[in-house]
């Protein structure tokens, strides 16, 4: 089992249930994202596209955060997703700018003819792109269907993989069903990093199963709902820190995560 794992706690710039699209300002961001590192986080989910960023000015201020947190921890590991086609088009376009070292993508999205044809262009963001994927799965099926499109050469470098339990409509949180999930994307892609993502209540419990099995965690709740909640963000982040140490594991640094998930290379790249 590798004693180092890998955590990646929520901190949504922006908050998709406020239909204004309102986010914390900058300052509350950077804070939220300061203390979750202290306690041993190594990616930051910045969440999904919203309608939001289809304004330039969000957008740019979504640019000038992760620029903002990148300075002060250079090599922190950034994350933002894309859960229907016209998000992962956006974030295609505007690629460059906002550079995120993983994009985290549902395995359902590439039931689409024009996912899967977007996924084979050859520009020079879609090569970039490819090489940073994370596929979340909320059903065995899409287990399978995330390894065909690794062996079918439309991502580039290993294979990535959340395994979500606990969503309203998706799986429940349930011991045999997730040791199933790990076992049949050890035998059908033993090399795949994978993480194990519990919604709401099964968060801990989801969090203890990854971690006693060698898999690397992803925390939800690390964030009030909103910015005048004064929640301490790193309060689960700790929890999940003891549940490391009770397995003889420990977090792993930002060097130690870029080299677990495969993302030296992209790193080099950037920085050049």
């Amino acid at each position: 089992m590798n004693s180092l794992c890998v955590l990646n706690t929520s901190i949504p710039y922006f908050r998709e249930n406020d239909a204004e699209g309102c986010r914390y300002s900058t300052a509350t961001f950077i804070r939220f994202s300061k203390v979750s590192i202290e306690h041993g986080a190594s990616v930051l989910d910045l969440g999904a596209v919203t309608p939001a960023l289809l304004d330039p000015h969000a957008t740019n201020e979504l640019c000038m955060a992760m620029n903002e947190v990148r300075s002060a921890y250079p090599d922190v590991i950034l994350q933002i997703g894309g859960r229907t086609l016209p998000e992962l088009e956006f974030i295609v376009r505007h690629f460059s700018s906002l550079c995120p070292d993983i994009v985290s993508i549902p395995v359902s999205l590439f039931s689409e003819e024009n996912a899967i044809a977007l996924l084979r262009s050859r520009s020079d963001a879609l090569r970039e792109l490819r090489t940073r994927i994370v596929l979340d799965a909320e059903d065995l099926s899409m287990v399978f269907r995330a390894v065909q499109i690794q062996h079918d050469g439309l991502l580039d470098g290993r294979l990535r993989m959340h395994f979500c339990f606990g969503r309203q409509s998706g799986l429940p949180s349930d011991r045999d069903a997730f040791r199933f999930f790990v076992e049949t994307l050890r035998r059908l892609a033993p090399e795949t990093t994978w993480a194990g993502i519990g919604h709401g209540h099964s968060e801990l419990e989801l969090a203890r199963w990854s971690v006693e099995t060698g898999g690397h965690c992803k925390v939800t709740s690390t964030v009030g709902r909103s910015a005048a909640d004064h929640e301490d963000p790193g309060a689960t982040l700790s929890r999940i820190a003891r549940l490391c140490k009770e397995y003889g594991r420990r977090p792993a640094s930002f060097a130690e995560a870029r080299h677990i998930l495969s993302l030296d290379q992209a790193r080099e790249k950037h920085v050049a």
